[in-house]
């Protein structure tokens, strides 16, 4: 199968982001590692401060969570920064800030050390720019599992991201635009669209999909 990305926090990282595997579709939102090629700073844009990070990183999620989120920031190479520690289950990421496109999502710490260590994988196992066969990866992440590496996600949580261009975000308000995108993810390891009742493909008409279909970042991924 095609490798998606999402967040190759997706994630893939986030979901593909969020969830980097096993979907038969790739998604348009900038990632750790397609973003690379815009890693350069727009025209005339400073970069954001920390204040200013950790205020995006977590404006995707609900208010009530924001002030016990930890806060990272991700660059182009999958290098964090840590940002704020957090008292909290969630881990919220902001991704190249001050490059051309803006991406900042949240996720339970358990799936964003899962999606984080899979995004590394997808880096470690490409060969000349073509990323690995999704068989390869599942196996890669399989055996990291079984040694102790990573913790596989084993139960439901919820995700939040936004992304779009960075102009149509205003850093010194923390205010997006029309043009930024929402996301809500609904994580059920082992998940399908047959399971759910849901199609396994974005539908054209809108509506709520499956990504990832069957594998342990399966998600139901709504956009509005």
């Amino acid at each position: 199968m095609a490798i998606p990305r999402i967040i190759t926090i997706a994630l893939l990282l986030f979901v593909s982001s969020l969830a980097v595997c096993g979907s038969s579709s790739a998604s348009d939102v900038p990632s750790p590692r397609n973003g690379s090629q815009d890693a350069q700073s727009t025209a005339g844009q400073q970069m954001p401060t920390e204040e200013q990070q950790i205020a995006a990183a977590t404006l995707a999620l609900p208010e009530a969570f924001r002030a016990e989120a930890a806060v990272q920031s991700i660059s182009a190479d999958l290098k964090i920064t840590q940002l704020r520690k957090g008292t909290g289950s969630m881990v919220c990421s902001i991704i190249q800030p001050g490059a051309k496109n803006f991406l900042a999502y949240c996720q339970d710490r358990v799936y964003d050390a899962y999606f984080y260590r899979q995004s590394q994988l997808q880096a470690e196992l490409s060969r000349n720019g073509k990323p690995p066969a999704g068989a390869d990866l599942k196996a890669a992440l399989q055996k990291e599992i079984e040694s102790g590496r990573i913790e596989a996600p084993t139960r439901p949580a919820v995700g939040f991201m936004m992304g779009g261009p960075a102009r149509a975000f205003d850093w010194n308000t923390n205010t997006p635009s029309r043009e930024v995108k929402h996301w809500e993810t609904i994580q059920i390891p082992n998940a399908t669209g047959a399971s759910l009742s849901l199609p396994n493909s974005r539908p054209a008409n809108g509506g709520p999909w499956v990504m990832a279909e069957g594998t342990l970042g399966a998600h139901i991924m709504i956009e509005h």
